[in-house]
């Protein structure tokens, strides 16, 4: 009686003989999850001998060996399917572009957005809320600061010459606006509200000065303003 012969399973099978969800590459040699493995349904377990990671190395080296031939077989496929592709796009857009799925992207990109935003980003409508806070505090100073200018102003008398000199520096602004590309202002040399002194609003204390410069000076004195 001769010895009876038994068939050497292909690696492929051996996940039969196995029963687990792991397989082996026959490239690298290593066990692997099912997912690693690409379909094949010329195969018995319908998936490819090689893993996805050995399979690409192996598909870039053969497409660098034979690369005009590469080329030439993707612009032939490309040209045939041309109309195939357009198709699919077509219904693939029309499908993905409901309101429905609007929706959804923009709840993904929201939840994406304020799960990986920077530590201690404020939300928008924390924003908005310090944004008016902020805007209704400089308007309160600004309001303050212009009735006290105000009040300053009408308890001030000017004298005729002091009239006349100020009604000539503003003739004096708007003519040098209109001759020149920017716009001029009547300053106080010495600031009517300062910390250590309060200008007068007198002829001596008149000037004319461009608008930019004017307003970066604010209520600066003239002995303490830098021209650099």
């Amino acid at each position: 009686m001769g010895l009876m012969s038994t068939k050497i399973p292909h690696m492929s099978q051996l996940i039969y003989f196995l029963g687990t969800n792991m397989k082996i590459c026959t490239e690298c040699m290593l066990e692997k999850e099912l997912g690693c493995f690409t379909k094949c349904r010329v195969n018995k377990d319908g998936l490819d001998y090689l893993c996805r990671q050995c399979k690409s190395i192996k598909n870039k080296q053969q497409h660098f060996k034979n690369h005009e031939k590469s080329l030439a077989r993707i612009r032939k496929n490309y040209q045939a399917n041309a109309e195939k592709r357009k198709a699919y796009a077509r219904q693939y857009h029309k499908d993905t572009n409901t309101d429905e799925q609007k929706a959804k992207a923009i709840e993904r990109a929201k939840k994406h957005y304020w799960s990986n935003r920077p530590e201690g980003h404020r939300t928008k409508a924390q924003f908005h809320t310090d944004l008016k806070s902020k805007a209704k505090g400089r308007k309160v100073v600004a309001s303050k600061y212009a009735h006290k200018r105000r009040l300053q102003l009408e308890q001030q008398t000017m004298s005729a010459f002091d009239e006349f000199v100020f009604e000539e520096a503003l003739a004096l602004a708007i003519l040098r606006s209109s001759l020149t590309s920017f716009k001029w202002h009547v300053d106080h040399i010495v600031p009517l509200n300062h910390k250590t002194a309060s200008g007068l609003h007198v002829a001596a204390n008149f000037q004319v000065v461009p608008a930019y410069w004017n307003v970066r000076k604010s209520n600066t004195s003239m002995a303490e303003y830098d021209f650099s």
